[in-house]
């Protein structure tokens, strides 16, 4: 099943964004969403829940209707665009880097490198992967990667929830940009973050549906991503079958 929503361009880098995120996830502009939400909530007193929209009083520390802490938006949003900026910055690192290998070759390239594997036992493979692994580019990816995994959400709703959104937006891009084996390894790594999060969500604040919601479309993005890389696996090893298949035919009637 493929869920579609409406689309907008970053003011920023003209990346397509879900019209509901708060941030792009390429670059981590806050988007005009959020831009009117801080606008209209916190333009010099405090007139509206920026949660729930409940007219509130100006010196009210928390929401009478919702329970939000007013006093937390302010650090979700930092904590949030700490995040997304150092998101931004490794990706633009590792952009610096020269890309090549796998990602970069063409369908008869990776076919005939498959084939060349399992003709002398994957020590092309070994070797390949210990370069790629002890490049600066693997190395800058490899810290993004554990930046990611390790970065921690402080235990309030709205930081929670904002990095669930975040999250979501990035799974949704990937699902927008295709699933190459490095789409598809970062795919894992963000979906692990959501169920991270969303236990987190699920022992402060259970059963929100805001939570909810963006952890289900998270999870189902990351089934689109899973079954459009399985299509591909299995088409390439249905042509290395075909091929190795056709090579011992041939041998035989030489």
């Amino acid at each position: 099943m493929i869920f579609k929503k409406n689309l907008v361009n970053c003011s920023k880098c003209g990346e397509k964004v879900s019209a509901d995120s708060k941030y792009c996830p390429k670059c981590g502009e806050p988007t005009d969403r959020t831009e009117s939400v801080q606008r209209q909530s916190f333009a010099g007193q405090i007139k509206k829940c920026p949660n729930c929209g409940a007219i509130i009083d100006s010196y009210t520390a928390k929401c009478p209707d919702c329970g939000v802490e007013l006093s937390n938006i302010e650090n979700s949003k930092s904590n949030i665009r700490v995040f997304s900026e150092r998101i931004v910055q490794y990706d633009k690192n590792i952009a610096l880097q020269k890309s090549g290998g796998w990602e970069t070759w063409g369908n008869a390239k990776r076919i005939g490198w498959i084939i060349l594997n399992i003709y002398t036992i994957c020590i092309p493979l070994l070797i390949y992967s210990s370069k790629k692994k002890n490049s600066l580019r693997g190395i800058v990816e490899a810290e993004k990667k554990s930046f990611v995994q390790n970065y921690t959400f402080p235990n309030d709703r709205q930081s929670i929830l904002d990095a669930l959104i975040f999250v979501k937006d990035k799974l949704f891009a990937i699902t927008m940009d295709g699933a190459s084996a490095s789409n598809f390894e970062w795919a894992k790594i963000w979906r692990n973050k959501v169920e991270q999060l969303y236990q987190q969500a699920e022992i402060l604040f259970p059963g929100d549906n805001i939570a909810k919601d963006a952890y289900q479309l998270s999870i189902n993005y990351f089934g689109q991503i899973a079954e459009t890389k399985r299509k591909q696996t299995t088409r390439i090893a249905l042509i290395v079958i075909c091929v190795i298949v056709a090579s011992f035919v041939l041998r035989a009637f030489q």
